[in-house]
């Protein structure tokens, strides 16, 4: 089983790092309870799971500023990478969307 999470990274120093996108985040929330915006860069990994240890077969960072497709070719990226490292193995894809 490939463990897909799609996640953002962010950091105090966002600010100043070029590519860096504004992204709406539920956790944690801003001062009034509501989503707030942060810069970050969005990410995707993929995980073989089910192994003795946890194997990361895919991982990505892009930005939205930059480079970005969509996302859902960055997960696509995912599936076929993780699909041609491990050829001989059924991999069942799992994931879940904020």
């Amino acid at each position: 089983m490939a463990a897909v999470d799609p996640v953002n990274f962010e950091k105090p120093y966002m600010k100043e790092v070029e590519g860096a996108s504004i992204v709406q985040k539920a956790t944690p929330l801003n001062l009034s309870g509501h989503a707030r915006l942060a810069r970050s860069y969005p990410a995707i990994t993929t995980t073989i799971v089910n192994t003795k240890a946890p194997v990361i077969s895919y991982a990505n960072w892009f930005s939205h500023e930059i480079d970005f497709i969509s996302q859902n070719n960055e997960i696509h990226q995912g599936f076929k990478t993780t699909c041609w490292l491990y050829p001989e193995y059924k991999v069942r894809f799992v994931g879940m969307q904020g």
